[in-house]
Protein backbone atom coordinates (compact mmCIF):
# COMPACT_ATOMS: atom_id res chain seq x y z
CA UNK A 1 0.00 0.00 0.00
CA UNK A 2 1.24 3.60 -0.69
CA UNK A 3 0.29 5.27 2.60
CA UNK A 4 1.44 8.92 2.73
CA UNK A 5 0.46 12.12 4.63
CA UNK A 6 -1.76 12.98 2.43
CA UNK A 7 -3.67 9.95 1.66
CA UNK A 8 -4.17 9.75 5.97
CA UNK A 9 -5.50 13.57 5.92
CA UNK A 10 -8.02 13.14 2.90
CA UNK A 11 -8.43 9.24 4.01
CA UNK A 12 -8.49 8.38 0.27
CA UNK A 13 -7.05 5.30 -0.90
CA UNK A 14 -4.34 6.13 -3.14
CA UNK A 15 -2.18 9.64 -3.48
CA UNK A 16 -3.25 10.52 -6.41
CA UNK A 17 -5.11 13.97 -7.27
CA UNK A 18 -6.77 14.89 -10.34
CA UNK A 19 -5.90 17.97 -11.94
CA UNK A 20 -8.62 20.99 -12.28
CA UNK A 21 -8.73 19.96 -16.31
CA UNK A 22 -9.55 23.58 -16.91
CA UNK A 23 -12.98 23.55 -18.81
CA UNK A 24 -13.14 19.61 -18.76
CA UNK A 25 -12.92 19.29 -15.10
CA UNK A 26 -16.95 19.03 -14.08
CA UNK A 27 -18.74 17.23 -10.92
CA UNK A 28 -19.44 13.92 -12.95
CA UNK A 29 -16.01 13.39 -14.19
CA UNK A 30 -14.84 14.47 -10.10
CA UNK A 31 -17.51 12.00 -8.69
CA UNK A 32 -15.72 9.08 -10.95
CA UNK A 33 -12.06 9.72 -9.68
CA UNK A 34 -13.19 9.96 -5.95
CA UNK A 35 -15.18 6.60 -6.41
CA UNK A 36 -11.75 5.21 -7.49
CA UNK A 37 -9.96 6.08 -4.94
CA UNK A 38 -8.39 9.03 -5.08
CA UNK A 39 -9.08 12.60 -4.80
CA UNK A 40 -11.97 13.99 -7.72
CA UNK A 41 -11.28 17.58 -8.16
CA UNK A 42 -14.36 20.02 -9.55
CA UNK A 43 -13.56 22.86 -10.97
CA UNK A 44 -15.87 25.76 -10.76
CA UNK A 45 -15.85 27.62 -13.71
CA UNK A 46 -17.50 24.87 -15.45
CA UNK A 47 -20.32 25.26 -13.56
CA UNK A 48 -20.26 29.38 -14.73
CA UNK A 49 -22.48 30.29 -12.05
CA UNK A 50 -22.80 30.40 -8.28
CA UNK A 51 -26.34 28.66 -7.85
CA UNK A 52 -25.43 26.12 -10.77
CA UNK A 53 -21.92 25.21 -8.50
CA UNK A 54 -24.13 24.76 -5.18
CA UNK A 55 -26.76 22.48 -7.01
CA UNK A 56 -23.66 20.47 -8.53
CA UNK A 57 -21.47 20.07 -5.39
CA UNK A 58 -24.91 18.51 -3.99
CA UNK A 59 -25.26 16.20 -6.84
CA UNK A 60 -21.39 15.58 -6.63
CA UNK A 61 -21.81 14.50 -2.72
CA UNK A 62 -24.67 12.69 -3.27
CA UNK A 63 -22.17 10.38 -6.05
CA UNK A 64 -19.42 10.02 -3.65
CA UNK A 65 -20.99 9.35 -0.58
CA UNK A 66 -18.32 9.88 2.20
CA UNK A 67 -15.44 10.46 0.00
CA UNK A 68 -13.34 13.35 0.03
CA UNK A 69 -13.38 15.43 -3.29
CA UNK A 70 -11.86 19.07 -4.27
CA UNK A 71 -13.32 22.29 -5.92
CA UNK A 72 -10.68 24.35 -7.93
CA UNK A 73 -11.07 28.33 -7.61
CA UNK A 74 -8.20 29.95 -9.87
CA UNK A 75 -8.31 33.27 -9.35
CA UNK A 76 -9.49 35.67 -12.93
CA UNK A 77 -9.70 32.18 -14.51
CA UNK A 78 -13.17 31.76 -12.82
CA UNK A 79 -16.12 33.86 -13.39
CA UNK A 80 -18.18 35.55 -10.11
CA UNK A 81 -14.70 34.04 -8.40
CA UNK A 82 -15.64 35.75 -4.85
CA UNK A 83 -19.38 34.60 -4.87
CA UNK A 84 -18.32 30.66 -6.11
CA UNK A 85 -15.53 30.57 -3.49
CA UNK A 86 -18.52 31.72 -1.02
CA UNK A 87 -20.53 28.71 -2.50
CA UNK A 88 -17.81 26.10 -1.81
CA UNK A 89 -17.24 27.34 1.96
CA UNK A 90 -20.98 27.18 2.61
CA UNK A 91 -21.33 24.21 1.22
CA UNK A 92 -18.64 22.66 3.42
CA UNK A 93 -16.70 21.14 0.73
CA UNK A 94 -13.44 18.89 1.59
CA UNK A 95 -10.86 20.50 -0.18
CA UNK A 96 -10.58 23.87 -1.91
CA UNK A 97 -7.88 24.26 -4.68
CA UNK A 98 -6.62 27.63 -5.56
CA UNK A 99 -3.70 28.80 -7.73
CA UNK A 100 -1.87 32.03 -8.80
CA UNK A 101 0.22 33.91 -6.43
CA UNK A 102 -1.98 34.49 -3.20
CA UNK A 103 -5.14 34.49 -2.60
CA UNK A 104 -7.03 37.17 -0.71
CA UNK A 105 -6.67 37.27 3.26
CA UNK A 106 -10.39 37.12 3.68
CA UNK A 107 -10.51 33.84 1.94
CA UNK A 108 -8.03 32.05 4.06
CA UNK A 109 -9.51 33.09 6.93
CA UNK A 110 -12.82 31.79 5.61
CA UNK A 111 -11.64 28.48 5.07
CA UNK A 112 -9.36 28.32 8.36
CA UNK A 113 -12.78 29.11 9.96
CA UNK A 114 -14.78 26.24 8.20
CA UNK A 115 -11.72 23.64 9.18
CA UNK A 116 -11.55 23.53 5.07
CA UNK A 117 -8.59 21.55 3.63
CA UNK A 118 -6.72 24.23 1.46
CA UNK A 119 -4.37 23.35 -1.57
CA UNK A 120 -2.49 25.74 -3.43
CA UNK A 121 -0.85 25.42 -6.82
CA UNK A 122 2.36 27.13 -7.79
CA UNK A 123 5.11 26.77 -10.12
CA UNK A 124 8.04 28.29 -7.89
CA UNK A 125 9.28 27.85 -4.52
CA UNK A 126 8.26 31.70 -4.14
CA UNK A 127 5.27 30.92 -4.25
CA UNK A 128 5.14 27.99 -2.61
CA UNK A 129 6.60 29.61 0.58
CA UNK A 130 4.26 32.75 0.48
CA UNK A 131 1.40 29.79 0.55
CA UNK A 132 2.58 28.35 3.26
CA UNK A 133 3.12 31.58 4.99
CA UNK A 134 -0.47 32.20 4.73
CA UNK A 135 -1.59 28.99 6.20
CA UNK A 136 -2.03 26.37 3.50
CA UNK A 137 -2.46 22.47 4.21
CA UNK A 138 -0.70 21.57 0.71
CA UNK A 139 1.24 22.87 -2.32
CA UNK A 140 0.64 21.58 -5.26
CA UNK A 141 4.13 22.36 -7.62
CA UNK A 142 4.14 22.10 -11.32
CA UNK A 143 6.98 21.25 -13.09
CA UNK A 144 7.93 22.24 -16.68
CA UNK A 145 6.55 19.26 -18.08
CA UNK A 146 3.15 20.13 -17.21
CA UNK A 147 0.45 22.56 -19.10
CA UNK A 148 -0.32 25.51 -18.11
CA UNK A 149 1.15 29.25 -17.16
CA UNK A 150 4.65 29.09 -17.41
CA UNK A 151 7.64 31.29 -15.02
CA UNK A 152 10.83 31.94 -16.40
CA UNK A 153 11.73 30.38 -12.66
CA UNK A 154 10.05 27.37 -13.18
CA UNK A 155 11.85 23.73 -12.81
CA UNK A 156 11.84 20.30 -14.85
CA UNK A 157 9.29 17.82 -12.02
CA UNK A 158 12.44 16.00 -11.57
CA UNK A 159 14.04 18.45 -9.91
CA UNK A 160 11.14 21.10 -9.03
CA UNK A 161 9.70 18.20 -6.41
CA UNK A 162 13.10 17.88 -4.36
CA UNK A 163 14.11 20.91 -4.17
CA UNK A 164 10.23 22.40 -3.24
CA UNK A 165 10.11 19.63 -0.75
CA UNK A 166 13.12 20.07 1.15
CA UNK A 167 12.07 23.56 1.51
CA UNK A 168 8.25 23.29 2.69
CA UNK A 169 7.15 21.61 5.94
CA UNK A 170 3.81 21.34 4.59
CA UNK A 171 3.01 18.10 2.47
CA UNK A 172 3.59 18.69 -1.11
CA UNK A 173 1.42 17.22 -4.22
CA UNK A 174 3.51 16.82 -7.10
CA UNK A 175 2.60 17.39 -10.95
CA UNK A 176 3.86 18.14 -14.49
CA UNK A 177 3.90 15.05 -17.04
CA UNK A 178 3.01 12.61 -14.97
CA UNK A 179 1.01 9.82 -16.60
CA UNK A 180 1.65 5.78 -15.90
CA UNK A 181 3.40 3.61 -13.31
CA UNK A 182 7.14 4.93 -13.39
CA UNK A 183 6.22 8.45 -13.04
CA UNK A 184 3.82 8.11 -10.39
CA UNK A 185 6.08 6.19 -8.55
CA UNK A 186 8.84 8.27 -9.69
CA UNK A 187 7.13 11.75 -7.84
CA UNK A 188 6.92 9.76 -4.74
CA UNK A 189 10.42 8.66 -4.62
CA UNK A 190 11.17 12.45 -5.22
CA UNK A 191 9.38 13.04 -1.89
CA UNK A 192 6.04 13.58 -3.07
CA UNK A 193 2.77 13.00 -0.87
CA UNK A 194 0.53 12.59 -3.83
CA UNK A 195 0.82 12.52 -7.72
CA UNK A 196 -0.99 15.48 -9.27
CA UNK A 197 -2.93 14.10 -12.71
CA UNK A 198 -4.35 15.89 -15.13
CA UNK A 199 -3.92 15.04 -19.09
CA UNK A 200 -3.47 11.36 -18.54
CA UNK A 201 -6.49 11.61 -16.81
CA UNK A 202 -8.41 12.45 -20.40
CA UNK A 203 -7.92 9.53 -21.70
CA UNK A 204 -10.11 7.60 -19.79
CA UNK A 205 -14.04 6.29 -20.68
CA UNK A 206 -15.28 8.99 -17.86
CA UNK A 207 -13.87 12.04 -19.59
CA UNK A 208 -16.06 14.19 -21.11
CA UNK A 209 -14.21 14.70 -24.65
CA UNK A 210 -15.09 12.54 -27.27
CA UNK A 211 -13.55 8.79 -27.56
CA UNK A 212 -11.58 9.89 -31.33
CA UNK A 213 -10.13 12.22 -29.39
CA UNK A 214 -8.98 10.25 -26.83
CA UNK A 215 -7.50 7.25 -29.28
CA UNK A 216 -5.72 10.18 -30.34
CA UNK A 217 -4.25 11.15 -27.19
CA UNK A 218 -2.68 8.21 -26.45
CA UNK A 219 -1.23 7.39 -30.01
CA UNK A 220 0.36 11.13 -29.36
CA UNK A 221 4.88 10.87 -28.76
CA UNK A 222 6.02 12.82 -26.10
CA UNK A 223 8.86 13.31 -29.16
CA UNK A 224 6.06 15.10 -31.19
CA UNK A 225 7.65 18.22 -31.93
CA UNK A 226 4.54 20.07 -31.66
CA UNK A 227 3.83 19.16 -28.13
CA UNK A 228 7.49 19.91 -26.71
CA UNK A 229 6.84 23.28 -28.82
CA UNK A 230 3.75 24.15 -27.04
CA UNK A 231 5.21 22.98 -23.47
CA UNK A 232 8.51 23.67 -23.28
CA UNK A 233 9.77 26.60 -25.68
CA UNK A 234 9.62 29.93 -24.30
CA UNK A 235 6.91 32.15 -25.90
CA UNK A 236 7.72 34.42 -28.94
CA UNK A 237 9.26 37.52 -27.13
CA UNK A 238 7.70 40.36 -29.10
CA UNK A 239 3.86 38.85 -27.80
CA UNK A 240 4.81 38.43 -24.42
CA UNK A 241 6.09 41.58 -24.09
CA UNK A 242 2.98 42.95 -25.92
CA UNK A 243 0.71 41.60 -23.39
CA UNK A 244 2.36 42.28 -20.20
CA UNK A 245 2.41 45.61 -21.27
CA UNK A 246 -1.61 45.39 -21.51
CA UNK A 247 -1.93 44.28 -17.70
CA UNK A 248 -3.75 46.84 -15.84
CA UNK A 249 -5.31 48.47 -19.08
CA UNK A 250 -7.87 45.54 -19.22
CA UNK A 251 -10.08 43.38 -17.53
CA UNK A 252 -7.61 41.10 -15.68
CA UNK A 253 -9.75 38.37 -16.91
CA UNK A 254 -8.96 38.56 -19.81
CA UNK A 255 -5.41 39.14 -19.47
CA UNK A 256 -5.21 36.04 -17.87
CA UNK A 257 -6.39 34.57 -20.91
CA UNK A 258 -4.66 36.05 -23.29
CA UNK A 259 -1.40 35.31 -21.91
CA UNK A 260 -2.35 31.57 -21.67
CA UNK A 261 -2.23 31.61 -25.19
CA UNK A 262 0.81 33.78 -25.59
CA UNK A 263 2.35 30.91 -23.38
CA UNK A 264 0.81 28.28 -25.75
CA UNK A 265 2.48 30.60 -28.38
CA UNK A 266 -1.36 30.77 -30.10
CA UNK A 267 -0.84 33.43 -33.22
CA UNK A 268 -4.24 34.73 -32.23
CA UNK A 269 -4.15 35.37 -28.71
CA UNK A 270 -5.28 38.73 -28.91
CA UNK A 271 -8.80 37.04 -29.86
CA UNK A 272 -8.58 34.41 -27.25
CA UNK A 273 -11.88 34.03 -25.16
CA UNK A 274 -12.29 34.00 -21.17
CA UNK A 275 -10.98 31.02 -19.96
CA UNK A 276 -14.61 29.61 -18.82
CA UNK A 277 -16.46 30.55 -22.18
CA UNK A 278 -13.36 28.31 -24.37
CA UNK A 279 -14.41 25.25 -26.31
CA UNK A 280 -12.29 23.00 -25.94
CA UNK A 281 -13.47 19.73 -26.04
CA UNK A 282 -12.68 18.70 -29.51
CA UNK A 283 -9.77 19.02 -31.43
CA UNK A 284 -8.62 22.01 -29.65
CA UNK A 285 -7.63 19.39 -26.43
CA UNK A 286 -4.56 19.13 -28.07
CA UNK A 287 -3.53 22.73 -26.97
CA UNK A 288 -4.50 21.62 -23.16
CA UNK A 289 -2.59 18.52 -22.44
CA UNK A 290 1.36 17.87 -21.39
CA UNK A 291 3.45 14.80 -22.45
CA UNK A 292 1.55 12.49 -19.97
CA UNK A 293 -1.59 12.63 -22.18
CA UNK A 294 0.88 9.92 -24.46
CA UNK A 295 1.61 7.50 -21.39
CA UNK A 296 -1.44 5.46 -21.00
CA UNK A 297 -1.58 2.67 -23.60
CA UNK A 298 -5.43 2.26 -24.27
CA UNK A 299 -8.43 3.76 -23.03
CA UNK A 300 -9.52 2.82 -19.50
CA UNK A 301 -11.82 3.23 -17.14
CA UNK A 302 -11.19 5.94 -14.31
CA UNK A 303 -11.22 2.87 -11.88
CA UNK A 304 -8.96 0.72 -14.44
CA UNK A 305 -6.23 3.91 -14.96
CA UNK A 306 -6.11 4.30 -11.33
CA UNK A 307 -5.23 0.89 -10.57
CA UNK A 308 -3.12 0.86 -12.98
CA UNK A 309 -1.03 3.27 -11.70
CA UNK A 310 -0.69 1.75 -8.11
CA UNK A 311 0.25 -1.81 -9.01
CA UNK A 312 1.99 -0.69 -11.76
CA UNK A 313 3.70 1.33 -9.06
CA UNK A 314 4.06 -1.35 -6.62
CA UNK A 315 5.17 -3.86 -9.08
CA UNK A 316 8.52 -1.99 -9.73
CA UNK A 317 8.99 -1.25 -5.71
CA UNK A 318 9.17 -5.51 -5.68
CA UNK A 319 11.04 -5.60 -8.68
CA UNK A 320 13.81 -2.97 -7.06
CA UNK A 321 13.62 -4.79 -3.32
CA UNK A 322 13.47 -8.65 -4.73
CA UNK A 323 16.38 -10.36 -5.39
CA UNK A 324 17.60 -11.88 -8.34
Amino acid sequence: MLVTKLTKLLNIEYPIIQGALSGFGNWEFAAAVSNAGALGCFTAAVARTPDKLRKQIRLLRRRVGDKPFSVNISLFMCPHQDEMFKVAVEEGVPVIETSVYAIPDEWVDLLKDNDIIWFHKVTTLKHALHAEKQGVDAIIIIGLEGFGFKNPRQLPTMTAVPWIKKNLKVPVIAGGGIGDPHTFLAVLALGADAAYIGSAFLTTEEAPIPRDIKEKLIKLRPDDPSLIYRILAPPNQKDFKEVMELRGKIPMEKWVAMMEHVLLKDPDWRDAPYVWEEDIAGENVYKFVSFAASYPNKIMSVREFTRWLVEGAESILKNLTTPH
